[in-house]
């Protein structure tokens, strides 16, 4: 059985003509609503209960997805979201919608992931998927009030020069300082391998640097929530001379609720 998701009607994702959003911002973070959609789930059956060439479709459930934008000067400092908790939402007739329960575990920012297939990743955006029930069908707009946590972070940037010349555990006392260990292996065509452990939800980003430019041309990055997080770089070029890790950390992290009031989201 296959799970399909798919995205039906329109929404507004142009930030000029976004709906009303929170009235001021809180703690330098403003929420927005940049689109709408309708999304339908469905299964797709296979085999034997099926023509291979005409699968049947079974409707699964529906729902809204809001992309919220929020953004603001302090979002270069944010490294975790989530905990998404509502206490309105309502339609154009008053109407109050069942409220769904959210997770309350943060996730880690990755704007690789958030922004996918965007040209220009903003650095000072966050893109935010809010599942919400669909509401009856003449309902024309929707409200939405409710915080979402943010995890606010000094970040401090660290350097380990020749690389090439390292291997095994890292005697590095700034990293070791902020309750973090690395150490350096070599993998299958020529990569470069920094496993930090410790707290990995400290490490915001790695990378092999030659001068001040980037000395990859590929990389993976494997993360294990509670103890570890790897990077594994494959070096653009045979020389490794002068080759350095760059790695940005998290220092005095604090845990802030941005609230937010989207007011008559047009429904697709």
């Amino acid at each position: 059985m296959i799970l399909a998701t798919f995205a039906l009607g329109r929404g507004n994702d142009d930030r000029r003509n976004a709906p009303e959003s929170s009235p001021s911002p809180h703690a330098g973070i403003h929420v927005r609503a940049l689109k709408i959609a309708v999304v339908r789930e469905l299964d797709l059956v296979h085999g034997a209960q099926a023509p291979p060439e005409l699968p049947r479709i079974h409707p699964r459930g529906s729902g809204l997805c809001v992309l919220l934008d929020v953004s603001g000067e302090r979002i270069p400092s944010v490294i975790e979201f989530g905990h998404i908790q509502l206490s309105v939402l309502t339609d154009d007739r008053g109407r109050h919608i069942s409220i769904p329960e959210f997770d309350e575990q943060l996730d880690r920012v990755d704007r690789e992931s958030m922004f996918f297939g965007v040209d220009n990743v903003p650095t000072d955006s966050l893109w935010i998927e809010l599942e919400l029930p669909l509401p009856k069908r003449d309902a024309k707009t929707l409200t939405v009030v409710g915080a979402l946590d943010v995890v606010l972070a000094q970040r401090r940037e660290l350097s380990l020069p020749d690389v090439a010349s390292r291997t095994g555990r890292v005697d590095w006392p700034e990293l070791e300082s902020a309750g973090l260990t690395c150490t350096i292996s070599r993998g299958e065509d020529d990569a470069t391998i920094a496993t930090f452990e410790g707290d990995p939800r400290r490490v915001i980003n790695a990378d092999l640097m030659r001068g001040d430019a980037k000395a990859y041309g590929a990389y993976n990055c494997s993360r294990s929530h509670r103890s570890r997080v790897t990077y594994t770089f494959w070096p653009t070029t045979a020389s490794k001379d002068a080759l350095r890790l760059r790695v940005e950390i998290a220092q005095k992290k604090g845990k802030t609720e941005v609230p937010f009031r989207l007011v008559d989201l047009p429904l697709p």
